[in-house]
């Protein structure tokens, strides 16, 4: 009878003792749970934890941060995806709109810059499906002798809707005939330029 008294209390003590040092782990669980996906800022309350378990939490946090700095940086490259993607599609777009229309003569510019814009649109999407490398600074860049004026009078035709629509002027002047740089990037950053600056200019 004593033995199994002795086994009954010992089961019981064992039990409490149990719960009781459960407790913060069902704690830190129960706060776990109720992240909810999706929404910044969340961290577990490490400071009602024993010391044991604080260094779990801090590290649970850390993973927190890190994936909503990584949340940022993936809703911010769709953005400069989506606006690298919308420039050269539109500007195709109104160019033979306006020329189907009747609105413009489907000259040999204008079908050339919408030709160009096409291959800027592949060439992003080749961009895309090697993201790995970009973000591993791998990119290849083909380096050509270009004119850069001749970039930029032909990418200057593409805003001639928006020009025309806030009654602005766009004029191109400069020398640089001879510049060593990849064809696709260096057209990718006098778009972005000119679109930025006709965006935001105002209407006169």
């Amino acid at each position: 009878l004593i033995m199994a008294g002795g086994v009954v209390v010992v089961a019981l003590l064992g039990f409490m003792i149990a719960r009781v040092g459960m407790k913060p782990i069902n704690s830190m669980s129960k706060q776990a749970h109720k992240l909810a996906p999706g929404v910044s800022g969340q961290r577990l309350d490490s400071a009602a934890l024993p010391d044991e378990l604080q260094k779990l939490a801090e590290s649970f946090n850390g993973v927190l941060e890190r994936q909503e700095v990584a949340w940022r940086q993936l809703e911010s490259f769709n953005a400069d995806v989506a606006h690298e993607l919308r420039t050269p599609l539109t500007t195709v777009g109104t160019h033979l709109e306006a020329m189907m229309e009747g609105i413009w003569e489907p000259t040999e510019d204008r079908l050339a810059s919408c030709h160009e814009e096409i291959i800027r649109i592949t060439s992003l999407v080749k961009d895309l499906e090697s993201l790995a490398k970009v973000e591993g600074d791998n990119l290849n860049l083909k380096l050509v002798p270009l004119d850069l004026m001749d970039i930029v009078q032909t990418i200057r035709t593409n805003f001639d809707t928006e020009i025309y629509l806030k009654n602005l002027t766009l004029t191109v002047e400069g020398t640089a005939t001879k510049v060593l740089a990849d064809r696709d990037r260096m057209s990718q950053v006098v778009l972005n330029l000119l679109s930025n600056a006709v965006k935001y200019t105002q209407e006169y």
